[in-house]
């Protein structure tokens, strides 16, 4: 019973820090921030990659890599830089946490 309450309490907290990451994600991205929506597109990357099979690993990897490239260019040029890519990998990492049912879980699987 215990092992499982804290299993709930570690997922629950799994769910959290991505609901606070989407947030994060969708408010800078509203403000043209791209080092914050980096930085939390980043997180997330971090928070899902255990979740990945290998092809979704190596996908997201290389979607990481330009990303980077992209915010290091805005960072050495100080200019405004398009947020496609950003968004492009936003959406790969939501689709892959909604593939894995960590984005809107079962009712029977939440806990709640």
């Amino acid at each position: 019973m215990e092992e499982s309450l804290e299993e709930w309490h570690m997922g629950k907290a799994f769910l959290f820090r991505v609901d606070n990451l989407l947030t994060l994600c969708t408010i800078s991205q509203m403000k043209d921030d791209f080092l914050t929506y980096y930085k939390a597109l980043f997180r997330l990357y971090i928070e899902s990659f255990s979740k990945m099979n290998k092809e979704q690993k190596i996908e997201s990897t290389n979607l990481l890599k330009e990303v980077t490239t992209i915010k290091n260019y805005g960072l050495q040029t100080k200019k405004r830089i398009p947020l496609t890519k950003f968004i492009e990998f936003e959406l790969h990492l939501r689709n892959i946490l909604e593939e894995k049912n960590l984005l809107t879980p079962k009712k029977e699987t939440r806990g709640l």
